[in-house]
């Protein structure tokens, strides 16, 4: 569970990019430079709107993962043993990365469609 949680190189790697995207958009505010995140930042980023409208931080961090490090969407096989999903703290991290997945697949579906010639 929670264990390997904390020890999953994929997570360091999320938090790493949430980071980063967290101080870009706090620099020169009071709060620039953070040095690191808890887990229960992915909560917080949850609930954050970013500045694309519907879309929260941690959607947006997700998104900028899928082009970037998609490696990362894996990070379910780095803990096999965790809890169920809803006491699981990465709850709004999996809802935000299934949402991209399907929105993915449907965008694929409509490529392939419009390359046969059956645009939709």
């Amino acid at each position: 569970g929670y264990a390997e949680l904390a020890a999953s190189p994929r997570l360091m790697r999320l938090l790493q990019h949430l980071l980063a995207i967290v101080n870009f958009l706090n620099a020169r505010t009071p709060i620039e430079g953070a040095a690191g995140l808890h887990v229960e930042a992915l909560g917080l980023a949850a609930r954050t709107p970013s500045n694309v409208p519907g879309v929260s931080l941690l959607h947006y961090t997700a998104m900028h993962i899928l082009k970037t490090d998609p490696d990362i969407l894996l990070l379910e096989d780095d803990t096999p043993h965790a809890q169920h999903p809803l006491l699981h703290p990465l709850h709004p991290l999996e809802e935000a990365l299934a949402s991209l997945r399907s929105e993915h697949a449907a965008a694929a579906f409509c490529l392939s469609q419009s390359r046969q010639g059956d645009v939709l």
